[in-house]
């Protein structure tokens, strides 16, 4: 899987994750439908985190990058383009 496509996974996970805790919140206290809703942002929002360092890695270094990870361009380590993995040139 390349860098973008699991940027895009792991941002689906996680605003699935958060969009269904806070309908458990909505839907109330105690209900039957809050603890399914509760247990499955839970699984969404982890799952997006498993997906975050399983796939969104460096394809030069393969190092993973899981801070700003929706904001980076280059990568923090070796300082090459995230979607092309070639060097960057230095701005002066």
């Amino acid at each position: 899987m390349t860098f973008h496509k699991g940027k895009k996974l792991t941002g689906a996970l996680f605003v699935s994750g958060i969009i269904s805790l806070v309908l458990a919140l909505i839907s109330g206290e105690g209900g039957a439908a809050a603890n399914t809703l509760s247990v499955l942002g839970l699984v969404l929002f982890v799952s997006g985190l498993l997906a975050c360092i399983a796939f969104c890695r460096c394809p030069a270094c393969n190092r993973a990058i899981i801070r700003k990870l929706f904001v980076l361009k280059d990568c923090p380590y070796c300082k090459r383009d995230l979607s092309t993995g070639l060097k960057t040139k230095k701005k002066k």
